[in-house]
């Protein structure tokens, strides 16, 4: 029976170990799809969620990071209905949602890439005001929030973390993965730099060395 998810998501029926993948913000799941292609042809049970407000036609300035969050957890009860183990994979502000998950879930370990976890103060402020002009920045404020409390919790993550960084990323300085990964409450973490990749990693030029670290990581850990 196929599963039951928003038509712009996608998914792979493989093995009992599964996988969900969760785009960045203001993106898409097609974010994910060739690293979801290469876990499929592996084995794995691959879903790729779309987060609510994102996709095609973007109202994402009508939703907050706990809509977000609700629509990881329909793609998380899909893969535990279904596999005994599940791992989850985020993209930038999919990278929060992956830890947010990892502490309030049983999951088998987290992936996580190009993931922001503070903004400047300066540029809380800016925002603080120029949301009124530009009401999608309504959403990046709820970000904040949503960083802010990962932040405050990173020692609650305890299953196995694999962090993933581009050297070239303009949007999330690299010292982001180096706090993330030093303050996380697991023993078994691992950070893993593309010197040639910038933040949308899963995309760039390095792809397919990030495709085959994240398989290499989840199957070290929960064989297909």
């Amino acid at each position: 029976m196929p599963m039951r998810l928003d038509s712009s998501s996608f998914t792979f029926e493989g093995g009992n170990v599964g996988c969900l993948l969760i785009h960045g913000f203001r993106g898409s799941p097609q974010e994910m799809r060739g690293l979801g292609e290469l876990l499929a042809e592996k084995g794995f049970t691959v879903v790729g969620v779309r987060l609510a407000g994102h996709g095609d036609n973007q109202e994402v300035s009508k939703t907050t990071w706990r809509d977000w969050v609700a629509s990881a957890k329909e793609g998380l009860q899909e893969l535990e209905g279904r596999c005994r183990r599940v791992f989850v994979v985020g993209l930038s502000v999919g990278g929060l949602i992956a830890l947010y998950l990892a502490m309030q879930h049983h999951i088998e370990g987290t992936v996580i890439m190009s993931t922001p976890i503070s903004l400047k103060s300066w540029q809380v402020h800016l925002i603080s005001i120029l949301k009124y002009l530009m009401p999608w920045l309504f959403c990046v404020v709820s970000i904040v929030e949503l960083m802010r409390y990962v932040r405050e919790n990173l020692s609650r993550v305890r299953v196995p973390v694999l962090v993933v960084q581009g050297v070239k990323d303009r949007h999330v300085p690299p010292g982001h993965a180096r706090y993330i990964h030093d303050h996380l409450g697991s023993e078994d973490k691992e950070l893993v730099w593309f010197p040639n990749s910038g933040h949308a990693i899963t995309l760039d030029g390095e792809r397919e060395l990030v495709w085959a670290t994240v398989y290499d990581f989840i199957v070290s850990r929960g064989s297909a």
